[in-house]
């Protein structure tokens, strides 16, 4: 009679599965500190300092321009709803990532591969989306002026999913 072995988990996947963990905890950050995107301006040869926006504040921002019908909110929009998705498909992506360590199933290691590119992926749209909305964000008058650039939560975020995603990638590819 054949015996079956099951396999432990290697150091490899061991140590994949700690770096999962920190980048989605970076991700989950990234979403809850008050630095989204920070804008600086100056007005008639002053300077001013820079304002942080979270994202929550653009949440509520977007609640309240969709009661507004005339406004163009779409980046926004586009925006706030990757940095949320981001972030819970990352939480979602370390959980499966775990299962697969414990339960070593076949059918575990498909879904993390797949759910590893797929958070590459939001991570990489929700970088553009930012950089996108915030050269939108930009103002230039004759005696006033405003940048917006995309500040430490954006970049938590995104490269906390993208490393995440691929972490779990060389986890899944290595048997």
């Amino acid at each position: 009679m054949a015996k079956k072995f099951k396999r432990k988990a290697g150091m490899l996947g061991i140590v994949m599965g700690g770096l999962i963990l920190v980048f989605c905890i970076l991700a989950i950050v990234g979403i809850f500190i008050n630095a989204w995107t920070a804008s600086k301006g100056s007005a008639l040869g002053f300077e001013t300092d820079s304002v942080y926006t979270s994202l929550s504040d653009w949440a509520e921002t977007l609640s309240n321009l969709n009661e507004i019908k005339n406004s163009d909110n779409s980046l926004l929009a586009s925006m706030v709803t990757f940095g949320y998705l981001t972030a819970i498909v990352t939480v979602a992506l370390a959980v499966c990532y775990l299962l697969k360590m414990v339960l070593n199933i076949g059918l575990f290691r498909f879904i993390v591969g797949i759910g590893g590119i797929a958070t590459v992926v939001l991570g990489i749209i929700l970088l553009i989306l930012s950089f996108q909305f915030c050269e939108n964000g930009k103002f230039d008058a004759i005696i006033a002026s405003t940048d917006m650039f995309p500040a430490a939560g954006v970049y938590l975020t995104s490269f906390g999913a993208i490393l995440a995603g691929a972490c779990a990638v060389v986890g899944c590819a290595r048997k």
